[in-house]
């Protein structure tokens, strides 16, 4: 009997470690590699990717001359990354010299140990054991990320935002403050005499009430299918407690439809597509293809 391994399933920490690419800052895309347009918020201080997909559209495509939807006066021209074969991701890594990351100690966080041109050109911190794999080069996909891991994440920021938790919410005042230099969103941005303005996606302190009472007394689901997600609201002020498979149910089965009333349509349109996103990416069968 004999075994192949395909792929590995992870989150995004796990994909660094089995790949060898450090999976944070400036260059963490194991695609995109050296090649990235992601840049430095200023005010946030974390690495931002932006309007980093425009170029992935066909090269004609009108959304590439748009200079007002996406980064302002910004017309994208550059072409995708080029795809590498087995066999250069290979040569890169020993070009860089991260297979002698192992023999130096193994300890990548060590500046002395980091290979050559680390964080400059490539994040390659070792030589994953994999590619001792005869047949690990001719792989044409080697590595996935968790669904589940990536639609909580969605659904933790999501909530957090709309519900102005604080310390948790992805519109604080440094993103309001890196806005004006990135985006036309002027009904976003901090005001001359510093006024905060508030977006039209954050909800009033009715309308939270009214989605945790319906939660609480009103959302039901057959038993065993999801956890009492009753008991995951915290004092009507946001979602506590709930584990990646609640999160995966409250996206695909209440999020289409649960803000409804309670926000703007086009808000609602946009975080219930959100929502239709996910669950045709967990079906098993490509409706597109009937």
């Amino acid at each position: 009997m004999k075994a192949v391994l395909m792929w590995t399933i992870s989150d995004l920490p796990a994909y660094g470690m089995l790949s060898g690419w450090t999976r944070h800052g400036r260059l963490s895309s194991l695609y995109c590699l050296g090649r990235t347009d992601a840049f430095q918020l200023k005010y946030g201080r974390k690495t931002s990717w932006f309007d980093c997909h425009r170029r992935f559209l066909i090269i004609r495509d009108a959304y590439r001359r748009n200079k007002t939807l996406f980064r302002r006066n910004t017309i994208v021209h550059a072409l995708p990354p080029v795809y590498l074969t087995g066999e250069e991701l290979e040569a890169q890594i020993d070009h860089y010299g991260a297979q002698e990351t192992v023999k130096r100690g193994g300890n990548w966080h060590t500046p002395r140990n980091m290979p050559d041109g680390y964080g400059e050109h490539h994040h390659w911190h070792k030589k994953s054991i994999f590619w001792e794999l005869p047949y690990w080069k001719d792989h044409l996909l080697r590595h996935n990320l968790d669904v589940m891991h990536i639609e909580k994440n969605f659904f933790d920021n999501i909530m957090h935002t709309i519900l102005n938790v604080a310390e948790r919410t992805k519109d604080s005042k440094n993103s309001m403050l890196d806005l004006p230099a990135i985006c036309k969103r002027s009904e976003l941005h901090i005001t001359d005499d510093g006024e905060i303005p508030f977006p039209i996606f954050r909800m009033e302190s009715n309308a939270k009430a009214a989605l945790f009472c319906w939660v609480k007394e009103d959302v039901k689901f057959p038993d065993g299918y999801v956890s009492n997600l009753s008991k995951c609201v915290e004092e009507a002020q946001k979602f506590k407690g709930m584990k990646s498979h609640d999160c995966h149910v409250f996206m695909q089965r209440l999020l289409p439809f649960a803000l409804t009333e309670l926000l703007p349509e086009k808000v609602n349109e946009a975080l219930a597509g959100i929502g239709a996103f996910f669950r045709d990416l967990c079906t098993r069968t490509d409706e597109s293809r009937k």
